[in-house]
């Protein structure tokens, strides 16, 4: 053979023949066999490739008849020998054309994805669909690569397919059941991050709703983002705006879940809410806004006092606590604070407290805390249903540690008679508390800070 082949390759410079071309390729098809009807490996099967590939390129002719006695038979040997690089070598030799009118794309493709040409797999694979009948083994494989891809909408039906080709095909079938379950999965992530990003966006729309809640520390921190496009840490951020650095990333974190601030994690970078650079380019103006809401013609309106008793027993209380605010009708849920009465009182007793208040409270000038409270009863409240909302209103201001003396007059007792009732009803309340206590004591020491005995006086002579 070797002999035979090189007279015909000089023949061939002077008879152009399609015998001469014919015998010349099948020559070089037994070529790749020894004597004993072997199939040549290794190095011997190297050097005939390389001389094939070498006379290929410069006699075309052969290639095209050597394509119908040897490509096929010789790239499955390849195949079973697992020797996938040198099929794909192999294959290169010929053109699509010629490759088509044999079974070697599927092996052509099996190659590839073992040595993790990824696209030219799925290339061979797509052409011998495209050219020969379905095959199970194909459609199995080519779906694998895209449900690797993440194209689980071609691969779905492709599993299907091929086990409707095959329905004894157990890896179709387990890659299907694999898919489906990914799908599924796939489906989840998908709608959950549709939820996020709804999240995110009304996050970001209203924003503005909780800017009024930021302390002045967070305001700040906006500020000085404004001003900056990134920043080196939390370190760095805390110098430009003057802050602790532990401060500043609580404040940062909160910020950002708050929706003042976007966080770019692709790029790591962050931005303004634009929602709220208005309110930000406001706040660093310093400036102060009048806003005078006109009044209607209306008369709606009525005095804070429910009765002249009511505005005298205050103006007493204002003789007796000159020196601290006095102030009239005050609600008990500016007196107590919301969540911890809420722990304390049962739900009909807190609702009352909502919508409750007390004829006086006096307060003090130096911590503007309660000191105590008068409420000013009546005739009216021996009804029932007031009964049980003074036991409510007792039990309210029991519980948050503020004293009420409560005011009841039988008759038509004279304005000072009614002074010296209060007067020794509140010097009665210091000589009751402890002061030795905590609150006690500084209910105490602005108790003895009163004179009683001149202010009993001067009123009397008014």
């Amino acid at each position: 053979n070797k002999k035979s082949k090189e007279l015909l390759l000089k023949s061939i410079e002077y008879i152009d023949s399609m015998l001469v071309w014919e015998k010349l390729a099948e020559i070089y098809s037994e070529m790749f066999y020894n004597k004993r009807g072997d199939f040549i490996e290794g190095e011997k099967f190297r050097n005939h490739l390389n001389d094939l590939e070498l006379n290929l390129k410069k006699y075309p002719k052969i290639r095209h008849y050597f394509a119908q006695c040897g490509l096929e038979s010789i790239g499955e040997r390849l195949f079973e020998l697992r020797d996938y690089r040198l099929l794909i070598d192999y294959s290169s030799l010929f053109q699509e054309q010629e490759i088509d009118k044999t079974t070697l794309w599927f092996e052509i493709g099996y190659s590839h994805n073992e040595l993790g040409n990824i696209q030219e797999a799925k290339a061979a694979y797509e052409r011998y669909i495209e050219i020969k009948d379905h095959s199970s083994a194909v459609l199995n494989n080519l779906a694998n690569i895209y449900r690797n891809e993440g194209n689980l909408d071609l691969a779905i039906p492709m599993y299907q397919q091929a086990i409707e080709l095959d329905n004894n095909d157990d890896i179709a079938k387990n890659n299907l059941k694999n898919a489906l379950k990914d799908k599924k999965n796939a489906d989840l992530k998908k709608e959950d991050e549709i939820r996020k990003k709804k999240k995110n966006q009304q996050l970001i729309i209203t924003a503005p709703d909780r800017w009024p809640k930021l302390d002045k520390y967070k305001k700040r921190l906006l500020i000085t983002l404004s001003r900056i496009e990134c920043f080196n840490g939390f370190g760095e951020l805390a110098e430009l705006c003057s802050m602790e650095e532990k401060w500043v990333e609580r404040h940062y974190n909160s910020l950002v879940g708050q929706g003042m601030i976007i966080i770019d994690d692709k790029k790591n970078t962050f931005k303004i809410n634009p929602e709220i650079k208005p309110l930000i380019e406001r706040e660093k103006s310093h400036s102060v806004a009048i806003n005078i809401i006109r009044a209607s013609d209306q008369i709606v309106f009525k005095p804070i006092f429910n009765s002249q008793f009511e505005y005298k027993v205050y103006n007493i209380m204002i003789g007796l606590f000159p020196n601290h605010l006095v102030f009239p009708n005050m609600s008990l849920s500016a007196i107590f604070e919301y969540s911890k009465m809420k722990l304390l009182l049962d739900k009909q007793t807190f609702e009352y407290f909502l919508l409750a208040s007390v004829d006086i409270c006096v307060v003090s000038t130096s911590n503007y805390l309660p000191i105590l409270a008068y409420e000013i009863d009546s005739s009216y409240h021996d009804d029932p249903v007031q009964v049980e909302r003074d036991k409510k209103k007792n039990s309210i201001f029991e519980q948050g540690g503020v004293y009420l003396i409560r005011i009841r007059t039988y008759g038509d007792p004279s304005l000072a008679e009614i002074r010296r009732e209060i007067i020794n009803s509140t010097r009665e309340l210091g000589t009751r508390i402890d002061p030795n206590s905590k609150k006690g004591g500084k209910l105490v020491n602005i108790l003895s800070e009163v004179d009683f005995d001149s202010f009993g006086e001067a009123t009397m002579q008014l």
